[in-house]
């Protein structure tokens, strides 16, 4: 049996003997182990000392395994201090904030001084954080033990049998088993632990304050001191609790057994417990500094290892001076009355939520590509700026089936109060007004419809008007893709605008590209047929061809592809060969500023035939906003000059106006015909023939005595409310339906397209 005994000592040894501790624990197990075998040591010893060979061979092992492990346990204190040195230097927290490295040495000086300390700060500020800096300093984790107490992982009553438990297990972690430990869990029992607890701390049962002095005896007789930790103590929601723990911590203190708090103070107020009652249970109060925005997005970038090209630390910098002043502007508010500032003065960003954002950010530029342009990516950073730094503003849009929703409030009536200055001041004043005008501004919503002058022609409103409906409502999409995955990020028109490019413009025979091009329209006589259950503005009065030219700018088109798109369009549309109000229509909406498709235009117009008088009847808007684009194109390309131009505009009668500006045109041609030298530039040469024949395609048009007629199966309509009467006409023709169900159904898509 003494053989077993040396046999196992020599494997204690082994694997749990560290010379640099306490040697306690070594000397309970040595005498356990004497007392089991004591009743077999006569015989054994007996039988050891016949044989001095086994004998020194036994003590040689043991003295052979102390002694390894003892220079082991030597070699490995060695380098652990090395290591700790090494980490001594700056380079030891890369994770931390300068201005927290300043925190944590001034937490360490008042850790030296003091036996209690509250971290005063607000969540998510980095509390947590700057202490597992602590517990990792070299002279902390070489001196104390650290007994660490999350409230939120246990039930609130079970904190103060928790900190013992912890406390019990760092006593018998020393070597040490404590007597007491059992009664003060006795004292701790849930079913009488109030009572208990008060005896503890008033003394009212001699017992009870025996056992605690005792046990923490026992805590100031380890080798290794000990701090306790409380993380987020403002967290626990029953006071008596938290008083509870401040009165049996104070009693627990000492130099050798520190207390360390965690908490917000404004928090702990609205418990009641002010600085006042805190002065005596917390006498030590340190405030971490506060970090401003731009520290942290640094900091979390380099952190996180962010690549710069794909989220740069610039775009992130919703807050600089110049971003928000840009929607002050468009606000036509003061700064200080702007709602984008009051909303924005009001955020309360943390390390903690600022590297949410940012994580959540590059989850969706690495799951989308369509979020990584320079436009969208933006729209992205804003949103996840009001989930995750402002959510009470970022629930009233999540909330809504549509974020258009809030916008309806803006966009009809009570928006058109902003254009009056007088009621402005009144429609702010409402704070959920405020609120609402805050989001959408910050969201790069445009509320307020652009200045425009009674002398702009139809067209440019119209664009204006057009571009700022696509704009909200492509915002609208982006932003549901952004909360709900579900959806698309795109609107109707740029999906079909994409197919376009991709299916039809990309073949070069017009055959194949028409094909496509029925294909994608399909039955819809818009191009605003539903995709993923959304629909999308409509437009009345457009063709196929007018429509996708005239949402172009939602996915522009090459020169390349709009001259295929044209030639198309004229290829398969209805009067080939002919200025009619179709074309009109179509090409006023094309890039005519730009030499290739300008070129285009005009050599098909330069072989067209004359079939009436757009200047009467219906046709007149659309060929006013056709000669405007005209003329702007002639003037950008030199083909009149900017005096002439300006000279003609003075003309209040557009025939003669228009007559009087193709004529200019004809003039420059020549003009440019006499000074460049085309004989060897067949192409300028047709250039300019084309140029001539198409002004006197136009000249004759706006002199022809025939009007032009419209076609009325050519346009349907936005909707009923607006187009009414022309519905209840298309109607009255239809009061007979035959019972042929194929009659009915195409009945049904005749309603439809109406």
């Amino acid at each position: 049996m003494l053989l077993l005994f040396i046999v196992l000592f020599s494997v204690y040894l082994i694997l749990e003997y560290d010379p640099i501790r306490s040697g306690k624990t070594t000397i309970a197990f040595v005498v356990a182990l004497l007392i089991f075998f004591v009743p077999t040591w006569p015989t054994d010893v007996d039988t050891l000392l016949q044989s001095g060979e086994v004998k020194a061979k036994l003590i040689g092992l043991v003295g052979a395994v102390f002694f390894c492990k003892l220079f082991y346990g030597i070699y490995r204190s060695i380098r652990r201090q090395e290591s700790w040195q090494r980490y001594q230097i700056d380079e030891q927290y890369p994770e931390l904030f300068k201005k927290r490295k300043r925190d944590l040495q001034r937490l360490k000086k008042l850790f030296e001084a003091v036996d209690i300390i509250g971290i005063n700060a607000s969540w998510g500020m980095g509390k947590t954080f700057l202490l597992s800096y602590f517990k990792r300093e070299p002279d902390i984790s070489r001196q104390y033990y650290v007994v660490e107490i999350s409230v939120l992982t246990c039930k609130v009553d079970q904190l103060i049998p928790v900190l013992f438990h912890d406390l019990d297990q760092v006593l018998k972690k020393d070597g040490i088993l404590s007597l007491q430990s059992e009664s003060i869990k006795v004292l701790c029992d849930s079913q009488k632990g109030i009572r208990s607890i008060i005896n503890i701390i008033f003394g009212s049962t001699e017992g009870s304050a025996q056992a605690l002095l005792a046990f923490k005896k026992n805590l100031e007789c380890m080798h290794k001191k000990v701090v306790i930790i409380y993380e987020d103590l403002d967290r626990v929601d029953d006071v008596k609790i938290i008083k509870q723990i401040l009165s049996i911590n104070l009693l627990l203190s000492s130099s050798r057994i520190k207390i360390i708090y965690q908490y917000d103070d404004e928090r702990m107020k609205q418990f009641g417990i002010g600085m006042d009652y805190l002065e005596k249970y917390i006498p030590h109060h340190m405030k971490l500094t506060e970090l401003d925005f731009e520290e942290i997005i640094m900091m979390n970038l380099d952190e996180l290892k962010v690549d710069e090209h794909i989220l740069d630390r610039s775009d992130l910098m919703i807050l600089s001076r110049g971003e928000i002043l840009e929607i002050v502007l468009q606000e036509n508010c003061d700064w200080h009355d702007s709602p984008v500032q009051s909303m924005l003065a009001i955020a309360e960003y943390t390390p903690r939520n600022i590297r949410f954002w940012i994580e959540e950010i590059l989850i969706f530029l690495s799951a989308y590509s369509f979020y990584r342009e320079a436009d969208n990516k933006k729209l992205l950073i804003r949103l996840l700026y009001l989930k995750h730094i402002l959510p009470d503003y970022y629930d009233k849009i999540s909330s809504f089936d549509a974020i258009s929703q809030i916008l309806r409030l803006e966009r009809e009536d009570r928006m058109q109060s902003l254009n009056n200055p007088e009621k402005q001041e009144a429609f702010i004043s409402d704070e959920h007004n405020k609120e609402c005008v805050a989001i959408l501004d910050f969201l790069g919503y445009q509320l307020h419809p652009p200045m425009k002058r009674e002398t702009d022609p139809e067209i440019r409103k119209h664009r204006e008007n057009e571009k700022r409906e696509e704009h909200n409502l492509r915002l609208d999409r982006i932003y549901h893709h952004i909360i709900m995955a579900g959806g698309h990020p795109q609107t109707n028109r740029e999906t079909i605008l994409a197919k376009i490019k991709k299916e039809v413009l990309s073949k070069d025979d017009i055959d194949e590209q028409y094909r496509a091009w029925k294909e994608i329209v399909g039955q819809s006589y818009y191009l605003n047929q539903h995709i993923d259950g959304y629909t999308t503005i409509n437009y009345f009065g457009h063709s196929y061809f007018e429509d996708t030219l005239d949402a172009a700018f939602l996915v522009p088109f090459s020169e390349e592809e709009e001259c295929k798109f044209l030639r198309l369009f004229e290829a398969k549309r209805r009067n080939s060969g002919s200025l009619d109000l179709e074309y009109i229509r179509v090409v006023l909406h094309a890039s005519m500023n730009k030499n290739e498709v300008f070129s285009l235009i005009v050599s098909q117009m330069a072989h067209f035939k004359v079939i009436g008088n757009f200047l009467s009847g219906v046709s007149e808007g659309s060929f006013n906003d056709f000669m405007y684009i005209f003329s702007l194109a002639c003037r950008k390309l030199r083909y009149i000059t900017y005096s002439d131009y300006d000279f003609i505009q003075l003309e209040p009668d557009l025939k003669h106006k228009y007559l009087a500006f193709l004529e200019a045109v004809k003039k420059r041609i020549d003009f440019l015909e006499e000074t460049i030298d085309t004989s060897d530039q067949p192409r300028t040469k047709e250039l300019f023939s084309n140029v001539r024949s198409a002004c006197d395609c136009l000249a004759d048009s706006v002199q022809d005595v025939r009007a032009i007629r419209y076609d009325p199966v050519r346009v349907s309509f936005s909707s009923v409310s607006e187009q009414d009467k022309e519905l209840e006409q298309f109607l009255s023709k239809k009061k007979e339906v035959s019972n042929d169900p194929a009659a009915k159904k195409h009945f049904k898509e005749e309603v439809l397209r109406a």
